[in-house]
């Protein structure tokens, strides 16, 4: 999946899919910055990630649009590999 097509299918693909969603968002190797505005917020884990929503990761100080599609496509990108 390219981070292009994020929109929308990262709710679909990791719906029922078995991935490791309990473990921590340090597996996704974010940048700094988004790494450090996820964690002011108490979100640690890929399934505290998942259940965050756009408009709520946009409400972080510091978090825009870039952030949330580096998380939103490297989240998708660690998905697919846990599903290979």
């Amino acid at each position: 999946m390219k981070c292009d097509d994020w929109c929308g299918e990262f709710k679909k693909k990791g719906e029922g899919t078995g991935a490791s969603t309990g473990a921590s968002i340090g597996v996704l190797q974010l940048s700094t910055r988004t790494q450090n505005c996820l964690e002011s917020k108490g979100i640690k884990t890929i399934e505290q990630l998942r259940n965050t929503t756009d408009r709520e990761l946009l409400t972080i100080r510091s978090f825009g649009r870039t952030s949330l599609r580096e998380v939103r496509c490297k989240t998708a990108e660690y998905e697919q590999g846990e599903q290979t």
